[in-house]
C-alpha cells in the first residue's frame, strides 16, 4: 500500500522507504512547453518544502518543491534531452525523481 503527499502540484507516492516524485495532471499541463529542466544529481539531499528542480518554459521559470525529504536515488534522464517530457511525468512509473526517505 502506498501513501501520497502533495505540495504545489508535485506528488510523492511513497512505498516502503522510496518516494516517486511526479506532477499532478494540472501542474503537468502548465509545464507542457518546457524548454529546459534542471534536476538534482543522484545522491543529493532534498528537503520537504524546498526546491529540488527548475523547469523553464517560454513564459516563466517554475521552481518545483519536494513534498518529502530524502536522498535522490534516480532521475528521469530523458528530461536532459527532451525537457517537454516533463508534462508526461504524472505517475509513479513515470517519475521525475526517486528519493530514499
Amino acid at each position: 500500500m502506498s501513501e501520497k503527499k502533495e505540495l504545489e502540484g508535485v506528488i510523492a507516492e511513497i512505498e516502503n522507504d522510496t518516494a516517486y516524485i511526479y506532477l499532478s495532471s494540472e501542474k503537468a499541463g502548465q509545464l507542457s512547453e518546457a524548454s529546459f529542466v534542471e534536476l538534482p544529481e543522484i545522491g543529493k539531499e532534498v528537503k520537504e518544502g524546498e526546491q529540488f528542480a527548475n523547469v523553464e518554459t517560454a513564459k516563466s521559470v517554475e521552481n518545483l518543491k519536494s513534498p518529502v525529504s530524502g536522498t535522490v536515488t534516480a532521475i528521469a534522464e530523458d528530461l536532459k534531452t527532451t525537457p517537454a517530457n516533463i508534462s508526461s511525468k504524472t505517475s509513479k512509473e513515470n517519475f521525475i525523481v526517486q528519493v530514499k526517505i
